[in-house]
């Protein structure tokens, strides 16, 4: 069985909404590796290789891009027709919400920071397993850490705490798949964020306090890069931005008056489109996604320079 290895961070189907008829697998791209624009599958765009690959006791689990990540880019895409057909109502926005919490948290930059969180973790578990006397003692200290919601059983423990190397790294493997499969912890994010949606309400809530805005350019110019959603300034708390085709862009902006629960329509003017999309390139590492090869082209000079 094949087993996908190269995990996509912008889903397919946003990559084609960039294609000539918003359908085609073949859309205008620029590579930093390559260094060339030229007209690409979106199969290789906007991925790493082992992403989103959870290492088990018992091998590399890609259960993530496969079934969680696949769903909500599934969902995704619903989500975006509905707006195509006309739909700015709270329901969709909510769930828009939603999405765009979850870009934000597959993004390879705030996934690279987990490996760290969860081996500091492991070594936590391991500093309580040994200063602890008996499966109560672990099972209080892990509470008055807030890691209360792991388990493990007096047989695992008396196995660990008899030091028998073989089986001590036998039952870290199965208490660990365990707590993986079942939704993790907050201390261990990835494991948890996407598979759990209470996980990522702090976004979601976030996003729902600002006002929605649905921008559209006059001509189909704009450029979407790896940064998928961009945020105001870099804080979540000011404004997110998502570039959602090459000519439209939704735009979430914090507000000191009351909001609106429904998303509104606004015209964006060639300076808006011009700076959104300096700042898409700004924020890009790699790639540089367009409608045109002339707009990729154009773009993507300004990328060299800034990754100089």
């Amino acid at each position: 069985m094949n087993v996908p290895r190269n995990h996509h961070y912008i889903p397919r189907f946003w990559l084609r909404r960039f294609s000539h008829g918003g359908k085609s697998k073949m859309v205008w791209s620029y590579d930093w590796i390559a260094d060339k624009v030229e007209e690409r599958s979106v199969a290789v765009l906007m991925a790493k290789y082992d992403l989103y690959t959870q290492q088990t006791a018992a091998g590399p689990d890609v259960s993530l891009e496969t079934g969680e990540l696949a769903k909500v880019d599934t969902n995704g895409a619903m989500l975006f027709r509905r707006l195509d057909d006309g739909d700015r109502g709270p329901a969709l926005r909510e769930e828009l919400a939603d999405f765009f919490s979850v870009m934000a948290l597959r993004h390879p930059a705030t996934v690279v920071g987990y490996p760290l969180v969860a081996a500091n973790f492991v070594i936590k578990f391991q500093e309580y397993l040994n200063v602890a006397n008996s499966i109560d003692d672990f099972h209080s200290v892990m509470d008055g850490n807030g890691l209360g919601n792991i388990e493990i059983s007096e047989d695992e423990f008396n196995i660990i705490k008899n030091e028998n190397i073989h089986d001590v790294d036998t039952v870290f493997g199965q208490i660990f798949d365990s707590f993986l499969a079942s939704g993790g912890n907050q201390d261990v994010p990835f494991s948890h964020v996407i598979t759990d949606p209470s996980g990522r309400e702090d976004l979601k809530n976030r996003l729902l306090s600002m006002e929605w805005n649905l921008g559209r350019s006059k001509r189909p110019k704009l450029v979407i890069g790896d940064a998928g959603v961009m945020f105001q300034h870099g804080d979540s708390d000011l404004g997110w931005k998502a570039v959602l085709g090459p000519d439209l862009a939704m735009l979430i902006t914090k507000q000191k008056q009351p909001i609106s629960s429904m998303i509104g329509d606004v015209i964006l003017e060639k300076w808006q489109v011009d700076n959104l999309n300096m700042e898409m390139v700004a924020r890009s590492e790699r790639f540089l996604v367009g409608s045109s090869k002339r707009i990729v082209e154009k773009f993507s000079q300004y990328m060299v320079r800034n990754n100089a």
